[in-house]
């Protein structure tokens, strides 16, 4: 396993935005140093993933399994680019993607129980992680609900059977109304 990096790594990722140097400190020393190869699995759909990742270096893809055995790409990720943010604020949950590597990889990983012995401790540095993952969750959130409203909106416009416009509006009222599943 390669040495820690320091601070400057989490220097620019919104996700460590406003900690002091002591808090990245402090954040770094709980964190795991991670290296992988090109194809590598980091996070399996459907599995519980418990750990947080910065990817320092390197290039992802998140994926998700389709209908029919095809896998649809969501988003390419880059170097200082956060995944796993899920199972660390849901440690019930699966993961919702898979996460692959597509080129060789170094990232710094925080597991769930050290980041949650943090916050029991009162650490400042770990509510402000929660805090600035809360606004990343609720960023991807905004973008998802207006990528939904351009879906529902053109099987609207194109003619889609009434009943498939009914279960868009039916699901959408859940997700972003009642919030109720």
């Amino acid at each position: 396993m390669a040495d820690r990096p320091g601070i400057e790594v989490l220097t620019g990722v919104p996700l460590y935005a406003g900690l002091r140097s002591d808090e990245l400190g402090e954040l770094l020393e709980i964190s795991e140093m991670r290296s992988a190869d090109a194809g590598e699995t980091l996070v399996t759909e459907g599995q519980p993933s418990p750990v947080l990742f910065l990817l320092l270096r390197g290039a992802c893809e998140v994926r998700k399994a389709g209908t029919g055995g095809q896998t649809h790409v969501l988003a390419t990720l880059g170097d200082k680019s956060v995944f796993g943010e899920v199972g660390i604020v849901a440690p019930s949950s699966v993961a919702t993607a898979s996460v692959v590597t597509t080129a060789p990889a170094e990232l710094l990983t925080w597991q769930r129980p050290a980041i949650r012995a943090r916050l029991e401790a009162g650490s400042t540095a770990a509510f402000k992680v929660v805090a600035n993952l809360a606004e990343v969750l609720a960023g991807r959130l905004r973008r998802m609900n207006d990528e939904w409203q351009k879906l529902v909106e053109a099987a609207t416009t194109a003619g889609a059977p009434a009943e498939k416009v009914r279960e868009f509006a039916s699901f959408k009222s859940k997700l972003l109304k009642d919030w109720a599943f």
